[in-house]
């Protein structure tokens, strides 16, 4: 019985949750290549507008814009809960990512 219940002990104490925050923050790092965008009425992608873009998020939460590989800004952003969802989790990027 004394055995038992020292595993209990330490199965509870190892569980934990993780930051849905964080997670995503982690799993955003690296490069990101622009595949296309689709809206109501139109769709674009690199071969439609003649260039592509690339978005590359770095670990102290700075962000790197490159269009046709060049770099054009780095930029902050934000992971955060919108204020109309507590499931739903929304990156905040605060530029214009259009062809120079």
């Amino acid at each position: 019985m004394k055995k038992l219940f020292i595993l209990i002990i330490l199965s509870i104490s190892c569980t934990y949750e993780v930051d849905p925050i964080s997670k995503l923050e982690s799993d955003l790092l690296g490069n990101w290549e622009w595949l296309s965008t689709v809206g109501l009425g139109f769709h674009e992608d690199p071969s439609t507008v003649g260039y592509t873009k690339k978005l590359n998020f770095l670990e102290n939460k700075m962000l790197k814009i490159y269009i046709n590989d060049t770099l054009q800004s780095t930029i902050e952003y934000l992971v955060y809960y919108p204020k109309t969802s507590t499931t739903s989790l929304a990156v905040q990027i605060d530029a214009i990512l259009t062809a120079p």
